[in-house]
């Protein structure tokens, strides 16, 4: 019995000098996802119609808000589908989608593709192509703010047609597209020299017109005239 107690005092103290550590990891994982081109559909393909696009990327990744962060320019007809194939995301044109002819054509993935672990985006990203035989290479970045407020307008689609006339905005999807970020700032890339004309909506329905009246918008007086020195766009929303 003496024995016993012992061998449980003994036992008592060995557990109560244990102690319960977590385990420790390496550094955070911060890197973003990188497409691996040899196992990726051609980037800046030219003469190129494709029926979907393939990204593959160096490590495992999910899709975020796909809806909301792929940005498409300029617009398509028809909603892509866009899945995930194990290292791969696979963006997929719609099969009644025409594409336009001699278009250079950005999908900017914005924040769709992040990795598995850390949740890391691929910023950045942006997949080009063109239809015809060269890749337009021509940009312009400007500001949106509002006329009330003076503050920056985010999430404002800046808009460019082809179409000059006034109306175009009520009819038509524009030529080429960006959002503003938080800052009210906003880039095109990929645009091709020529006249257009630009305008600033906050677009509540996605439609990319100018189809409800509570929606604010800015113009500019002139056409923007794109070529090597593009003065910066700046609108004025209300």
């Amino acid at each position: 019995m003496t024995r016993l107690f012992i061998l449980l005092l003994g036992l008592f103290f060995l557990t109560g000098c244990a102690q319960i550590t977590g385990l420790e990891g390496g550094e955070k994982d911060t890197t973003p996802p990188q497409v691996d081109s040899l196992h990726s559909s051609p980037m800046a393909a030219t003469n190129y119609h494709p029926k979907s696009i393939k990204l593959t990327f160096n490590e495992w990744v999910k899709l975020n808000n796909v809806l909301k962060n792929i940005l498409v320019s300029p617009p398509l007809a028809k909603r892509p589908k866009v899945t995930l194939k194990r290292k791969s995301v696979i963006f997929e044109f719609d099969k009644d989608e025409v594409l336009k002819d001699n278009t250079t054509y950005t999908i900017n993935f914005g924040s769709a593709i992040i990795d598995l672990t850390e949740g890391n985006a691929a910023k950045g990203l942006t997949y080009v192509f063109s239809t015809g035989d060269k890749i337009d290479s021509l940009s312009v970045k400007g500001t949106v703010v509002d006329a009330f407020t003076r503050k920056p307008a985010e999430n404002v689609s800046v808009m460019l047609y082809s179409n000059l006339t006034d109306s175009v905005v009520y009819k038509e999807k524009p030529y080429y597209l960006a959002i503003t970020d938080k800052d009210g700032q906003f880039q095109i890339h990929n645009v091709r020299a020529g006249q257009f004309k630009a305008f600033a909506l906050k677009d509540s329905d996605f439609d990319y017109m100018f189809s409800q009246v509570d929606e604010p918008i800015g113009f500019l007086p002139d056409l923007v005239t794109m070529g090597d020195s593009t003065p910066a766009l700046n609108f004025r929303l209300s």
